[in-house]
């Protein structure tokens, strides 16, 4: 199920911890490289440009939809 854990939706150094123990970690357009690199899903805007919404709509609810699916 999504998530099993957390989500975590980040753009900053100090949340590379974070974004390593989430099962489906989200970085903004902008963020550090090494954020980057861990993210499973990467935003192609910042926050100020809607990334959250984006992060939703393009990456959270079709990997819910894929997991309620599987799950049949």
């Amino acid at each position: 199920s999504f998530p099993t854990r957390r989500s975590s939706d980040l753009d900053g150094e100090n949340d590379l911890s974070m974004i390593r123990e989430a099962d489906h970690g989200i970085a903004m357009k902008g963020s550090s490289e090494e954020l980057l690199r861990e993210a499973d899903y990467v935003t192609t805007r910042d926050c100020g440009e809607d990334g959250f919404a984006e992060a939703v709509f393009d990456y959270i609810i079709p990997t819910v939809k894929r997991s309620l699916r599987s799950s049949c």
